[in-house]
Parts: structure tokens; C-alpha cells; sequence
């Protein structure tokens, strides 16, 4: 268990004081729980790796990946069971969220349901669903122990598969549970000079792939982003040497995807990622406005480290898909010999081992 992570405060609202969820954590951190009837203003004066909110969730759970306007997205699904990340990676959308401590939505029964009626009311349908948007799906788990239930839950679907996405190699917990061949664990890799510089309090690659082979050896599939890829000198080897990594720990033939996306920032982050990390450089390369007003390296940087990463990917398996984030049908092209047409295909292309 990563003991950094282990809250030192939790609020518990009290319309969800009697859910299943609540009751676990009031049983195991009974020195650490106040309950109160909305958050208080204490709460947003403890770190927020430290403090931890159950509270109950008003919305919708899923929701379709919002992507980026005026480029390709891949229609994956989205569950939102927790908010906010104990990592400290610089260039980190969630930044952008201000989340004033961990939210973590107890009423995961209404997500159960929501996902029933969801994945029953399309049953020709196939659906790609994640968690790892608004946090890491493993960091924290160890104390809260949910994805065993999603796990199962999935495990039992015919027309979606699960993806647990992460920087954690805490994965104890899921060598426990029988993925059934519909869970993917992904995890989000860089060079060990970016993971250094730019992603602190996360395991090293080595530990990351380490982990990775763990899961392929209980059964489940395995998935790489290299999202954010950071363009600086030295990158065409380093990249590489990573690509070599992966392969030494995890066999081609079960890898479910592995997704490619450069270096973008909303227009005005900058002075967010410079005060969370001072040392950065990312915030300095050749970088312009792209068509959704996010800085972007300029397309023919993209271009080339799309291809190169690519190339060196299929020289351990041609059949392993490898995908864009967030890229134009001309970067596809140019980039990995082919252009869908649109979000669906690409959404084909990712789904058709699991159909």
C-alpha cells in the first residue's frame, strides 16, 4: 500500500453516511472521519492529496470522453468514481479541474445501475469504458478496494470492456480477481528523464512495467499511453529504449492498444505548470495554438515522433493498434499510413479483439 497516500482527513456528508462504501472507511479510519452536511471550509486548507470527500454524486456517472474540438477522438466512455490524483505529474489537465481535495462518490450503486440501463438499451453496441480521467485508477484504490466490483461487473458483460488507467504499480489487489479476458490495464508511460523531471511521486518505468507483467500473467489485457510525448534532444533514443522496455516485459500479443498524443496545454496553464514545477522546460519548445486553442508542437514535430514511436512499435507486432489522441485525419496519415474517417472507425479499429 502506498503509505504517502493514506489520508490524514475525511469528510463524509451525511446523506451518505449509510452507504456501503462510507461505512467501510468510517470503520478503518474512525480517528480520521467528520461527518458534515456539505464541505467545509477547512477542507480546501489540507492538501489534497490528504484529504479525502465522500460525497454523493447528482450527475451522470458516464459520460462520452469530451476529446478536443476539430480533431479525431476515439468514443471512449468515461466513468467518473473519483476526482482528483495524488501524483504531481507538471503538465496535468486536472490542474485546469481545481479540485480542492480527493472527491470520491459513495452512492456506487447508482453507477451500477446507470451502467446497466446504459449498456442494455444498445446491446449491438460495444463500448470501450475507463476510469481514469479525472484520477488514477489505481492509487488510491488500496484503500478504497471499488475496482474489484467494477472488475466483476464487467467481467460479465457481452458488449464492453473495462479500462483501468494508471501510473500506480499497486496492483496487488487486482491479481485477486479473475478479469475473464475484459479488462484492460493500462498504463501511461514516459522516458525515465521525463518521469523524473516532469512526474513526480510516480513509480519508475521499471516498476510500471513490472507491474504491467504481473496483470498480463493474471489474465487481463494491457494497454500503453505515451501521452504526453515531450519533444526535447534526445528523445528519437530515449523513446525508443522505452519502446525496447515495454517488450521485454509484456508479450505483443496481449496488448489490447497503445495511443500516441504530443504535448498540449490549454492557452494560459503555463503559469500553472512553471508554479507547480519550477524546474520545467516543457513550456518552452515550439509551441503554437492548434485548431482548439490549445498549445501544440508545430504539426510536422507531431508528425515525426508519431511515426518514429509507431515504427518502432511495429517492429514487435504489426497487429498491435496504435492510435492518435486528439490528432487531424492529415497527422493520421502522415503519421501512421492511414486516415479514418471518423470517431466510430477508430473506435472499430480499437474494439476488434474483444468482439
Amino acid at each position: 500500500m502506498i503509505s504517502d497516500f493514506k489520508p490524514q482527513k475525511i469528510y463524509i456528508d451525511e446523506d451518505v453516511l449509510e452507504l456501503p462504501l462510507s461505512k467501510k472507511i468510517q470503520l478503518e479510519y474512525p480517528d480520521l472521519v467528520e461527518i458534515v452536511d456539505k464541505r467545509t471550509d477547512d477542507s480546501r486548507t489540507v492538501p489534497t492529496t490528504s484529504v479525502w470527500h465522500l460525497t454523493k454524486h447528482k450527475g451522470k456517472f458516464l459520460r462520452l470522453c469530451p476529446g478536443t474540438r476539430n480533431y479525431l477522438c476515439c468514443n471512449y466512455w468515461i466513468i467518473n468514481l473519483v476526482q482528483g490524483c495524488p501524483f504531481s505529474c507538471s503538465y496535468c489537465a486536472l490542474q485546469t479541474y481545481e479540485f480542492p481535495n480527493f472527491n470520491i462518490f459513495a452512492n456506487i450503486n447508482e453507477m451500477f445501475a446507470e451502467l446497466e440501463v446504459f449498456l442494455n438499451r444498445s446491446p449491438e453496441r460495444f463500448y470501450r469504458i475507463g476510469t481514469g480521467e479525472f484520477s488514477d485508477s489505481l492509487a488510491i484504490d488500496d484503500y478504497l478496494d471499488i475496482n474489484k466490483e467494477l472488475i466483476n461487473y464487467f467481467s460479465s458483460k457481452k458488449n464492453a470492456v473495462l479500462e483501468l488507467k494508471t501510473k500506480s504499480n499497486e496492483v496487488e489487489k487486482l491479481l485477486s480477481v479473475d478479469p475473464k479476458d475484459k479488462i484492460i490495464v493500462s498504463w501511461s508511460l514516459n522516458t525515465p528523464r521525463v518521469i523524473q523531471t516532469e512526474e513526480k511521486n510516480t513509480p519508475t518505468l521499471e516498476k510500471r512495467l513490472a507491474a504491467a507483467k504481473k496483470c498480463e500473467e493474471k489474465g487481463y489485457w494491457i494497454g500503453f499511453h505515451f501521452d504526453p510525448l515531450i519533444n526535447y534532444e534526445g528523445w528519437e533514443k530515449e523513446y525508443t529504449e522505452v519502446i525496447d522496455q515495454i517488450f521485454k516485459y509484456v508479450h505483443p500479443g496481449r496488448i489490447a492498444w497503445i495511443s500516441l498524443g504530443a504535448l498540449r496545454f490549454v492557452s494560459g496553464m503555463e503559469e500553472n505548470i512553471k508554479k507547480k514545477t519550477p524546474s520545467t522546460k516543457i513550456i518552452y519548445g515550439e509551441l503554437l495554438p492548434g485548431l482548439d486553442n490549445k498549445m501544440r508542437y508545430f504539426k510536422p514535430i507531431r508528425i515525426k515522433m508519431f511515426k518514429k514511436i509507431s515504427d518502432e512499435i511495429k517492429k514487435y507486432g504489426r497487429e498491435i493498434p496504435v492510435y492518435l489522441c486528439m490528432e487531424s485525419q492529415e497527422v493520421w496519415e502522415k503519421a501512421l499510413g492511414w486516415r479514418p474517417e471518423n470517431n466510430r472507425e477508430i473506435d472499430n479499429y480499437l474494439i476488434k479483439k474483444f468482439k
